[in-house]
């Protein structure tokens, strides 16, 4: 995930919802480390296996949503895109969609 934080930021989280998730919602949601300054976007990997993904199927329809926690003197938050690497199993090729809050895997297909 690429992000830049600025202004009052208490809390950057990241939910993910797939079959089988126990990091949905906001109580559940990953922490994801607050990015202040303006050097501009910082890129995070997270790994999802600790919330259940265990299999390429569970890729189908995947969702990532990023919610932030402004303090009382506001915030600004600037996501650059997700993107799902998968560092052991099969080789999978997923077609992603972003919305500028939340991505969503639209299809994927096992490689050779």
């Amino acid at each position: 995930m690429t992000h830049h934080d600025e202004g009052d930021v208490e809390s950057v989280k990241m939910s993910v919802d797939f079959t089988g998730s126990t990091c949905t919602g906001v109580d559940d949601a990953l922490d994801v480390p607050v990015r202040l300054g303006s050097s501009g976007p910082v890129t995070d990997q997270v790994d999802l296996a600790p919330c259940g993904l265990t299999k390429a199927s569970q890729l189908a329809g995947l969702t990532v949503t990023y919610i932030v926690t402004a303090g009382s003197g506001g915030a600004t938050e600037h996501l650059g895109g997700t993107r799902i690497d998968l560092l052991s199993g099969p080789l999978v090729r997923a077609a992603v969609s972003f919305d500028g809050h939340t991505s969503t895997v639209k299809q994927w297909t096992v490689l050779p």
